[in-house]
């Protein structure tokens, strides 16, 4: 099994010959230096194995980190097990007291990297927020198709791209229905956000956010989610799904709801807070909160427009 962990005093050395090695770390750091910068030295086990380092090396600006990795060994690489490794490291940096990431030189590995939420800057460096709002403005020329795929329920076999207006971009209609349309963020997440959609439904339909770590990529390459979780607006209130797949069926599980009206054709705030094992479910504040979920320690966050015309104008990710 998998785990990402801060790498302990007593292996500091074998790390270090594999970050002076691999890393370009700079060879002769002192005790101090790992002692100063404990909680920027991340690792992957799997088993007893240190199979994956990713370190931190502060510099001059107290607000921003240089990202020294993520480096695997070669049995464990291609997996998704880098950028968990580098999405655990960000976590731990950003509760350290780092407001930015930044990679200096990527050798090679750019598109890793922007994979990942970094964009390059005129200097050639990569950089990245790891505190604070990460916004995306669905208003025309506004995002980046690229930082997201489209994915969807075993439920549909079709993945339609949202149509673009001017400030909002929407779900299209299909033979007198409506396609259920869902994208999620490249970037993977880790630990308490808060997560706030800025979205309508016309007459009838059901904004949502969904989240998911588990994703399978079928024969014509397109992606189906296994096992996620729907915080779902409608006319009627708010709900919480767990949505799984069992011997090709979903099965779907309402964990949670509050009933209460709420108009069409207005737009409002859907919000899900993770904290732990705890999920909290609002539109524009009014909700409920759910205890003992077992929210995977990794996942993608995205949002779905189902069951009628849906508009998405916002989508704001921020750690908590």
């Amino acid at each position: 099994m998998d785990q990402y962990e801060l790498i302990p005093a007593s292996q500091w050395p074998y790390a270090q010959a594999l970050a002076e090695r691999y890393l370009a770390l700079p060879s002769g750091l002192s005790g101090q230096f790992w002692r100063d910068n404990e909680d920027l030295v991340c690792g992957l086990y799997v088993g007893e194995q240190l199979a994956g380092i990713c370190l931190g090396l502060p510099g001059t600006n107290p607000d921003a980190v240089e990202v020294l990795g993520p480096y695997l060994m070669e049995d464990y690489r291609k997996q998704g097990r880098g950028s968990r490794l580098l999405t655990f490291f960000e976590e731990q940096a950003g509760r350290a007291g780092f407001c930015q990431a930044s990679v200096r030189s990527a050798h090679g590995h750019a598109a890793f990297f922007r994979r990942n939420g970094y964009k390059a800057l005129p200097s050639g460096e990569l950089e990245k927020s790891i505190q604070g709002v990460l916004r995306f403005d669905f208003g025309r020329g506004q995002w980046r198709t690229e930082d997201f795929f489209y994915a969807a329920s075993a439920k549909y076999h079709y993945r339609f791209p949202f149509e673009q207006e001017e400030h909002a971009i929407y779900n299209l209609a299909l033979d007198q229905e409506y396609a259920y349309t869902s994208m999620l963020t490249r970037q993977c997440f880790s630990g308490s956000l808060r997560i706030a959609a800025r979205c309508s439904f016309e007459e009838y339909g059901t904004p949502l956010i969904v989240l998911t770590d588990d994703l399978k990529r079928l024969e014509d390459d397109s992606l189906q989610m296994g096992r996620h979780w729907e915080i779902v607006a409608f006319e009627g209130g708010i709900n919480v799904w767990e949505l799984t797949l069992a011997s090709g069926q979903v099965i779907p599980c309402k964990l949670g709801y509050d009933r209460f009206d709420v108009p069409a054709g207005q737009p409002l705030t859907l919000e899900a807070e993770l904290e732990a094992d705890r999920l909290t479910a609002t539109i524009n504040g009014r909700g409920f909160t759910i205890e003992g979920l077992e929210l995977p320690r990794f996942y993608h966050v995205g949002i779905t427009a189902c069951e009628g015309v849906n508009r998405f104008w916002s989508l704001d990710i921020d750690r908590i």
